[in-house]
């Protein structure tokens, strides 16, 4: 845009395009739109873990939950509009 017309005005027309929650799954990512509390985790999106740390000794470490991501939420099949990534690409 130039000077002028940033002064004078103009009109542009602009194509934005951006990522929109999925209206098939309602944003959940899942194929029903229904999520079920993570098994491994409780829910709680962390699990517990001893790691050994030298000769007889062992410390617990809290890390996310491998099965979940951390959500504390897991879905039984993904969605077939979003492959289950909560978000759908739209250009306007």
């Amino acid at each position: 845009m130039s000077l002028a017309d940033l002064y004078l005005g103009t009109r542009r027309t602009l194509n934005v395009n951006r990522n929109i929650y999925c209206n098939k799954c309602a944003g959940t990512g899942a194929k029903d739109g229904k999520l079920t509390t993570c098994k491994r985790c409780q829910g709680r999106g962390v699990v517990m873990q001893n790691v050994q740390v030298g000769f007889g000794m062992q410390m617990q470490m809290q890390t996310h939950c491998d099965r979940c991501g951390g959500k504390g939420k897991e879905m039984k099949a993904k969605c077939g509009q979003c492959r289950g990534k909560r978000l759908v690409h739209e250009d306007s």
